[in-house]
């Protein structure tokens, strides 16, 4: 079959991807870039060419691989193209080209401009939400008190058979919520375009007469919203919103240049537009006189949008909204406090702490953030953090094996500032210093890597050892680090990040391995560390304490024996089904 001539706009990473997944379906005959010193050169073996001349090319279909699809679909309508694509891939770092993605012709901006906003109506739906999909369901007044195990509803966009860190504390509330006497009702995703790393081994771990009800997430990006979805969603995001001013300058900001910031309706993240179809739908489903207590959890963040609207309409139920990550104090966020959208998310978030009944956090540093910045009530807002399942520890026997290698295993993923280039510089001098014999030595990342940090690790493995696994199953990650010396715990440098518990951190505590972390000094993993007895922490630039501490564990290896005592009883608080406990005392507060 003949191929379909293309133009791919962006000679960068996502235009080498769409080089290399498109290919075969497109004769790919030039890039185009806004960058003018790759003009003229070859990017995948294809020439560069000046998005002017693209007007030239008038039976080739023109692709966007670039996050800023918005202005440069401005840009070539306004040079006369209109036969326009915006190509999407699931995961960026990814090298064998298979994931899932998709292409979409650009949307009509009509949609966009034609965007309003109705200080009357949302005097209206603010209360009543069905109004904002033309229906009113609001004839239920009164809870009616029928005897059941209380039911919890629970609304969090990443659940099983999603994998991935952020899945792991909500299915662990789920499946201990039965023995506090509480039964969860889920509302979470069904078919999603983005999903990657599928653990379907955690479905397993739900009790089986849990009601899960799912949600397809099918409008992922701004070109797939129709004109209505469109006005839903600008609907649910004023609702939040006091200041009209400010609900005008974010709208104005979206219609700007022909709509070249449309992709900003998806605020605070993609999941907005799967918030909108479960508010859609939500009361067709859900039975809200035999529900006491609402939950949301994020990230992503607009779960917590559907707690706002639901605890407005139905205020006789306690909603706890769980913060998993802070929002916009986030500590490995980088944005622009002066940014129209930052503004916009911070009334967001200030919106939802003053509406929910409790906030819940995971570590005592965002506990005091939220209080500090928000100035809300100390009482409201209470501290649970991540753990361990003993259950998913059922491997684990008393007899201490002997790895013929000194083992060191980090699990999870390496992005943005989270990099393990230190470690592997401390590690290369002890070899390069004849402390350490490489030949008994074998180091193993497990989980994504971005390609860029992927790149330079392969730089900086200079002698081999560094062995990287992709995402693998929650249990047999588990097992896999069981294997370990010496975990290594890779936080950041940031001084933001000392308040950041990971949440493999709990898991590394459970196996009873040396940890080695890298996060700020008194950051919380320091003290968790110390607490427990269970490792060292540095600085991320404190080469000499590392290697010291390597080299004490190696020796030790040698002999069979650990570097730490490990307190066992320190360890258990941070058992899954304990912190269920903690979190069923906060329902019965309420």
């Amino acid at each position: 079959m003949e191929r379909k001539k293309a133009i791919v706009f962006g000679a960068s990473r996502l235009g080498e991807i769409a080089y290399n997944v498109l290919k075969d379906k497109y004769e790919i005959c030039y890039f185009s870039d806004n960058d003018l010193t790759k003009l003229g050169k070859r990017f995948c073996g294809v020439e560069v060419i000046n998005p002017k001349v693209l007007i030239d090319y008038p039976n080739f279909n023109i692709i966007i691989a670039s996050m800023y699809y918005g202005p440069i679909s401005v840009q070539l309508k306004n040079y006369g193209i209109n036969d326009i694509y915006i190509f999407f891939y699931i995961d960026p770092s990814d090298i064998t080209y298979k994931k899932a993605y998709c292409l979409e012709k650009a949307c009509d901006i009509d949609n966009y401009k034609n965007i309003k906003i109705d200080r009357k109506f949302k005097k209206e739906y603010r209360n009543e939400f069905s109004l904002i999909y033309g229906k009113n369901n609001s004839n239920v007044k009164n809870k009616n008190h029928i005897n059941h195990k209380k039911r919890v509803l629970i609304i969090s966009y990443i659940f099983p058979p999603i994998g991935g860190p952020g899945v792991q504390r909500t299915l662990k509330f789920v499946r201990y919520l039965n023995k506090y006497g509480w039964k969860p009702i889920i509302i979470t995703c069904g078919r999603n375009f983005f999903q990657d790393g599928e653990d379907k081994t955690l479905v397993d771990e739900i009790p089986n007469d849990t009601q899960i009800i799912r949600v397809d997430d099918e409008y992922f990006n701004s070109e797939r919203l129709s004109k209505i979805q469109i006005q839903q969603i600008v609907n649910l995001l004023y609702g939040l919103i006091d200041s009209d001013e400010l609900m005008n300058e974010f709208v104005n900001y979206i219609k700007l240049n022909n709509c070249m910031n449309r992709k900003e309706i998806l605020t605070p993240d993609t999941c907005i537009s799967w918030v909108n179809s479960v508010m859609e739908k939500i009361e067709q489903v859900i039975d809200f006189n035999n529900i006491d207590m609402i939950y949301t959890t994020s990230a992503p963040c607009s779960s917590h949008i559907a707690g706002y609207y639901l605890k407005n309409k139905y205020n006789y139920i306690p909603w706890v909204a769980d913060f998993r990550d802070e929002w916009t104090y986030n500590p490995y966020s980088n944005r622009d406090e002066n940014d129209i959208r930052f503004e916009f998310e911070r009334e967001l978030e200030k919106s939802i702490l003053n509406c929910a009944d409790r906030v819940v956090t995971v570590t005592p540093m965002a506990v005091e953030n939220y209080i500090c910045n928000f100035k809300i009530p100390k009482e409201k807002v209470v501290n649970i953090t991540n753990g361990f399942d003993e259950e998913d520890f059922y491997f684990m026997s008393n007899k201490k094996e002997y790895n013929d290698k000194f083992t060191i295993i980090s699990n999870g993923s390496f992005y943005l500032e989270i990099t393990p280039y230190s470690f592997i510089t401390a590690v290369n001098e002890l070899i390069r210093e004849c402390k350490i014999k490489k030949e008994e030595l074998y180091i193993e990342f497990v989980g994504k890597v971005q390609s860029e940090i992927q790149t330079k690790i392969n730089e900086l493995n200079t002698y081999n050892l560094v062995k990287i696994k992709s995402y693998v199953p929650h249990i047999e990650s588990l097992i896999n680090a069981n294997k370990a010396n010496l975990l290594l715990l890779v936080v950041g440098n940031d001084e933001k990040v000392k308040r950041v518990y990971t949440g493999k951190i709990f898991e590394y505590l459970r196996l009873k391995k040396d940890i080695l972390a890298l996060s700020p000094q008194g950051s919380v993993i320091e003290g968790l560390l110390n607490e427990t007895k269970c490792g060292k922490n540095f600085e991320y630039n404190d080469i000499s304490g590392m290697k010291k501490y390597i080299l004490d564990c190696y020796n030790l290896w040698k002999e069979n024996k650990t570097y730490n005592e490990f307190d066992d009883s320190k360890i258990q608080k941070y058992n899954r089904q304990a912190l269920t406990g903690d979190l069923v005392n906060v329902f019965e507060s309420l």
